[in-house]
């Protein structure tokens, strides 16, 4: 179907990729009218979320520092086919785009770094990051659409339960998050996981990881994923095939890591450019060798105990004792030694294969 909707009705699609480009054509349009005035735009709402039913129609909001100047640039906006609608809620004006009495365009005016922006940007990247929660959200609104497909007031009612819910949900998980990236590469035509060893410089030196970092101001874990990706081993976003976020993992102090799978594709070893500063080697885990060796398990309350292996013992000094009375997951692979997150996020995914739910469905 096309895009836009008619005033009042309710009718919602499955995702389209399509809808990401539209929304960024619409974004660079709208920068370049208002200029100066304009200090943030993103692509809101349920078109924003990959992998849920939405209205077809693009939610963008702007952030900007004084309605006023906005309110001087609506001739110009018009002209450019953003019509002004006025002030539909406190602190918020709309303009929308369309043609009749169809729909294809909902702009949200409204102040910068405000309570509203948050809101709008903060429940878009806690859906991309839940998956369950984002699947609820979207059976509520596939079965509202059908009760109310001529009623929006009431469909929009019906749904704000829900999303307050997910709201306290989103600014509690904005607070203290990370993400990271599971590369998934073909080495020597087998499937493999790629993996990295992070330099002495850095925090957890000579430990094995996957490549990621914490969330910035704006970013969803995927934007994360894959901007750490790309500036600690060179793999550019565009190679990146992103199949699915799984559910977060709670590290040592309460952080959540939001693990990201991803497809390379191409990939070649000899092409990757290593930030010397966080990362000294990258190497490969074929599936095949993951499938075949269940992890050790080891007690964490004395890291001299000679039951350990050697390569945990020298990691465990640089945790105590934060970590005493716990225990970890291990793998010994050729001369890594692999523990904590990496080892718990291998095992999350030594699991989806056992169970033949990677790739994902769908993909």
């Amino acid at each position: 179907m096309g895009l836009g909707l008619r005033r009042g009705t309710v009718s919602v699609e499955a995702h389209n990729r399509e809808w990401e480009t539209i929304a960024a054509k619409t974004i660079d349009e709208l920068r370049s009218v208002l200029q100066d005035v304009l200090i943030d735009a993103q692509h809101i709402g349920s078109t924003s979320v990959r992998g849920i039913c939405a209205k077809p129609i693009i939610d963008i909001v702007i952030g900007i520092s004084d309605f006023d100047k906005l309110l001087s640039k609506n001739s110009i906006l018009g002209e450019n086919g953003f019509l002004f609608r006025g002030q539909d809620h406190p602190g918020q004006y709309l303009y929308v785009r369309g043609h009749d009495d169809i729909r294809t365009h909902h702009i949200h005016a409204v102040l910068y770094n405000s309570r509203t922006w948050h809101d709008y940007v903060d429940m878009r990247d806690y859906l991309n990051c839940h998956q369950e929660d984002a699947e609820n959200y979207s059976k509520l609104k596939e079965s509202l659409a059908k009760q109310y497909s001529e009623d929006r007031e009431t469909y929009t009612a019906m749904k704000s339960k829900m999303i307050s819910g997910i709201l306290a949900k989103a600014h509690e998980w904005r607070r203290s998050r990370a993400a990271i990236l599971i590369p998934i590469v073909r080495d020597n035509d087998e499937p493999a996981l790629l993996l990295e060893v992070r330099s002495m410089n850095v925090w957890q030196p000579g430990e094995i990881c996957f490549p990621g970092g914490h969330i910035e101001a704006g970013e969803n874990c995927i934007d994360t994923a894959l901007r750490e990706t790309y500036e600690e081993l060179g793999i550019r976003p565009s190679s990146v095939n992103v199949l699915q976020t799984m559910e977060p993992d709670r590290h040592m102090e309460n952080k959540l890591v939001y693990p990201v799978l991803g497809e390379i594709d191409p990939f070649e070893p000899e092409c990757l450019r290593l930030q010397q500063e966080e990362v000294s080697e990258a190497f490969t885990m074929p599936f095949a060798w993951l499938l075949s060796h269940e992890p050790a398990v080891y007690d964490m309350s004395d890291p001299e105990s000679e039951e350990l292996p050697v390569i945990l013992r020298q990691y465990l000094r640089n945790y105590m004792p934060m970590r005493k009375g716990k225990t970890t997951y291990y793998w010994a692979f050729e001369r890594y030694g692999i523990w904590g997150l990496t080892a718990r996020v291998l095992v999350r995914f030594r699991k989806m294969l056992l169970a033949g739910e990677y790739p994902p469905e769908g993909i």
